[in-house]
């Protein structure tokens, strides 16, 4: 009888220890998954940059022309994280709710990468034609961890753990998200993206 009673107890302990480690590893909304991944079959390329991979990371070189890798699939409410090294001078963003593989700040949301952009409302961590960041913050040569919550109207994004956007816009609910090099050099690696 005390046997079956420490069984019980374990069991029940064994059970909420798998159900605590399960909510840690998947997002409300469904699991996370790495985007743009070398074997990945989730993406696909514009053919007007040169995007390569080595060593986890993926790299885009464009002239003025740019290009970018599109998801085949479109989101519409998700976590994203991104770490991205923006090369002195590369113009880039992360494109989001793209209602065609088109990039344009009319038809997606651009959560910029420009340090230097001419006008700096719309510079690194705003996003463009739409709202400016909240905070300035240099990002040329380094690593940097960029988030986007997107959740209904509610568009929030950090980098490395500033606070940069905090607005709503109902404009674009759903659409697909593309990585884009317009001019320069960038890297990407660790794109992880979460279903909300």
């Amino acid at each position: 009888m005390q046997v079956t009673n420490r069984f019980k107890t374990f069991y029940i302990l064994s059970l909420l220890l798998f159900t605590l480690v399960s909510c840690q590893t998947t997002s409300p909304g469904g699991k996370s998954k790495r985007l743009f991944t070398e074997q990945g079959e989730d993406w696909e390329i514009s053919e007007t940059a040169n995007w390569t991979f080595q060593d986890d990371e993926l790299t885009g070189v464009s002239d003025a022309i740019g290009g970018y890798m599109a998801t085949k699939a479109p989101y519409q409410n998700f976590k994203f994280k991104a770490e991205f090294y923006p090369i002195e001078g590369v113009n880039s963003g992360i494109f989001f709710r793209c209602q065609q593989k088109d990039l344009s700040a009319k038809n997606c949301y651009e959560a910029n990468i420009w340090d230097d952009h001419i006008e700096q409302q719309w510079r690194t961590g705003s996003i463009v034609g739409r709202k400016s960041p909240l905070n300035q913050i240099t990002t040329k040569n380094q690593w940097n961890e960029y988030v986007l919550q997107v959740e209904g109207a509610h568009i929030q994004t950090w980098i490395n753990g500033q606070k940069m956007i905090d607005f709503e816009d109902d404009e674009l609910t759903s659409g697909y998200l593309l990585l884009q090099v317009k001019s320069g050099s960038i890297k990407f690696r660790n794109l992880i993206i979460s279903p909300l």
